[in-house]
């Protein structure tokens, strides 16, 4: 992993986007994805900034929630698993982020190209020798 977060935490974070606000239509009571979608907004924030205690803390208020709101009858089954499944592979990647190797820099200095050729000079006449050939002291 090159220190971003995978494209599986991306989308990932995208379907608990989606979901959230979807839980309005299901929702008889209003103020419960309200916190769901603040739940969900904390645990994107998180997860795109790694810092693997406060996605891991933001997942459990959204764990806790989602919970609350399954008990309240607010949220079906399908959609819980949904978004606990997404935050799950969330935490996963970010911790995968988190505690893959930073990438190493080689300490050896590159090597510098070999100088670059003067170009041949251009066709040169040949010297006839002294006096330029014409025999006349």
């Amino acid at each position: 992993m090159t220190g971003r977060i995978s494209r599986r935490a991306a989308a990932a974070a995208v379907a608990l986007l989606v979901v959230g606000p979807s839980l309005a239509a299901c929702s008889a009571t209003p103020p419960r994805p309200t916190v769901l979608q603040t739940d969900v907004l904390a645990v994107s924030q998180a997860a795109a900034a790694r810092d693997l205690a406060a996605t891991s803390a933001a997942i459990g208020r959204l764990n806790a929630d989602v919970v609350a709101a399954r008990q309240a009858g607010t949220l079906d089954a399908a959609r819980a698993a949904t978004i606990e499944s997404a935050a799950t592979a969330v935490l996963a990647d970010v911790t995968a982020a988190v505690q893959a190797p930073a990438p190493t820099t080689s300490s050896v200095p590159a090597s510098a190209p070999p100088p670059a050729r003067a170009p041949a000079p251009a066709h040169q006449p040949k010297d006839k020798g002294k006096g330029g050939g014409d025999g006349g002291d």
